[in-house]
């Protein structure tokens, strides 16, 4: 794929959704991609993580590990993106990334994304709005099921 579908990808990906195109060429140019086979683990649950990945093609099984031995997951298609935070914060995987149909992924890096950032403060400060006002509804979703678990 070229530069330029790359960079189509990106501003399909909701991360990316206030960056403009002269944005997205600055990460899709700094970014890894690479092509990765059925079966291929790209990541286990506890990792560190250091990077995003945005899956350009292919599939991919996320499986989350819950309370009693029991497991949770989902199917990963094109354009979605894995480990988001991890673009702008050092955290850990959440769950196990298994590819199940060939892909090719691009591997976004945290500090290409924090170079681009520091460049243009308006979208940082577009960006810090946008991921407070997803953490405040968060709260506000934890606050409604939080008398189920008392």
């Amino acid at each position: 794929m070229s530069l330029e579908t790359d960079i189509s990808t990106l501003l399909r990906v909701g991360f990316f959704s206030d960056f403009d195109e002269n944005q997205l060429r600055l990460i899709a140019f700094g970014s890894e991609k690479m092509l990765v086979q059925a079966g291929e683990v790209l990541f286990n649950d506890g990792d560190e993580a250091h990077d995003g990945i945005v899956l350009l093609s292919g599939g991919v099984e996320i499986t989350i590990p819950k309370p009693g031995g029991r497991f949770d997951t989902t199917v990963l298609g094109s354009g979605s993106l894995m480990g988001e935070l991890s673009l702008i914060t050092p955290n850990h995987r959440s769950g196990t990334a298994t590819v199940i149909q060939d892909c090719e992924i691009l591997i976004v890096h945290r500090e290409t994304v924090l170079r681009t950032l520091n460049e243009y403060p308006e979208l940082a400060t577009t960006l810090f709005r946008r991921i407070s006002k997803s953490v405040s509804e968060f709260n506000m979703d934890l606050l409604k099921v939080h008398d189920r678990f008392d």
